[in-house]
C-alpha cells in the first residue's frame, strides 16, 4: 500500500466520521427544537384560555 492510498482511505473514515457525528448531532438538533416549539405552542394556547 503506497503513502497516496493510505491518505485517502484515512480521509475516506474521517469524512464517514465527521458525517455520521453531524447526523447525530443533526437529530439532536431537531429533536430538541421540536420540544421547545411544542412547548411554546401549548404555553400560547394556555395564555389565550
Amino acid at each position: 500500500m503506497t503513502i497516496s492510498t493510505l491518505s485517502i482511505v484515512s480521509l475516506t473514515l474521517m469524512i464517514g466520521f465527521f458525517f455520521e457525528v453531524g447526523k447525530a448531532i443533526g437529530i439532536l438538533v431537531v429533536d430538541e427544537i421540536r420540544w421547545c416549539y411544542q412547548r411554546w405552542q401549548l404555553k400560547k394556547r394556555g395564555g389565550k384560555k
